[in-house]
């Protein structure tokens, strides 16, 4: 593999066996740990920064604002830093220290928001979006 994003969707499927009620049944897995960020999130993540360059919304030095700290955030961010794309991510306050060092490491400018819950953590993405119209990609925005 030559690219970080060539990985994604690359994962087994595996059969689950002697866990289906039914004989004739068969249950399969699907190993979605083995995307890169060990999350099916990888899946989303890739297909949107894709598209945002295929669309030549994301060109070089762009910056990409979101809020996520969860898996797309982080998959976000190993896909960014690949790409040499700076990313902000409005994240709660509440943060784990883990997820924190993680998106550090890869560069990541964190925001931080209120513990309140999605709606200001949301108001926290539209007001910094503010900055960044012009010339940036913004990944989600609800109004």
């Amino acid at each position: 593999m030559s690219s970080l994003f060539e990985l994604v969707g690359n994962t087994p499927l595996v059969e689950m066996t002697g866990i289906s009620p039914c004989p004739t049944v068969k249950i399969y897995a699907k190993m979605e740990m083995y995307n890169p960020t060990a999350s099916v999130k990888a899946r989303a993540a890739a297909q949107i920064l894709e598209r945002g360059e295929q669309e030549g919304r994301i060109t070089k030095g762009s910056t990409i604002l979101d809020a996520s700290s969860g898996n797309t955030g982080i998959a976000y961010a190993a896909f960014a830093a690949a790409k040499g794309y700076r990313l902000k991510l409005c994240v709660p306050k509440n943060i784990n220290a883990e997820r924190k060092a993680l998106l550090m490491a890869y560069g990541v400018e964190c925001i931080y928001t209120s513990l309140y819950g999605k709606v200001i953590h949301q108001y926290f993405l539209e007001m910094h979006m503010l900055d960044y119209l012009k010339l940036h990609y913004i990944i989600s925005v609800v109004f």
